[in-house]
């Protein structure tokens, strides 16, 4: 860091020094590289989303009668207890 800082303090803008072409193509690259690497992520997250949803979706509904079993249970020792207190 403080070499960083050291060769920062030294650096002078020349604007009548053209900035080497090569160095832009390369940046453009660079930028060009990490757009199609977090795009490609942003992709594969939708994919794992969409998909995570699926297998939610999917087990909601499998375990739906047994959530249904279950309340109608509950319902029916809420009326029992209900008519031994009555």
């Amino acid at each position: 860091m403080n070499w960083r800082k050291s060769v920062e303090a030294r650096f002078v803008f020349n604007p009548s020094r053209a900035i080497d072409p090569r160095d832009i193509a390369q940046i453009d690259q660079d930028i060009l590289g990490d757009r199609k690497r977090l795009q490609g992520a942003l992709v594969l997250g939708l994919e794992q989303l969409k998909q995570t949803r699926a297998q939610i979706l999917a087990a909601r509904e499998h375990s739906r009668p047994e959530m249904e079993r279950l309340r109608l249970a509950l319902d029916q020792s809420s009326a029992n207890v209900a008519a031994i207190s009555g």
